[in-house]
């Protein structure tokens, strides 16, 4: 249940961010092998449910729940 909760935030949270990303980055966003807005999401996310600590915020959404599988801890840092 918990993860079907952040998977809907997740979804808010991209479909805000997407008509400014899209207006202001070019349009391969979305084939980086980091997207922009998984990016953006987990750190929103990081500092709505985890007081903006990336480091457990990694260890809950990324290493437990697989939320955002191609973020890597050395490149939040």
């Amino acid at each position: 249940m918990v993860v079907l909760s952040f998977q809907r935030e997740i979804l808010i949270i991209k479909s805000e961010i997407y008509p400014i990303i899209s207006k202001h980055y070019p349009k391969n966003t979305h084939r980086e092998i980091i997207s922009l807005y998984d990016l953006i999401t987990f750190a929103i996310l990081a500092h709505l449910h985890f007081g903006g600590v990336y480091k457990h915020a990694y260890r809950v959404l990324i290493e437990e729940m697989k939320l955002f599988p191609k973020i890597r801890y050395n490149k939040l840092t």
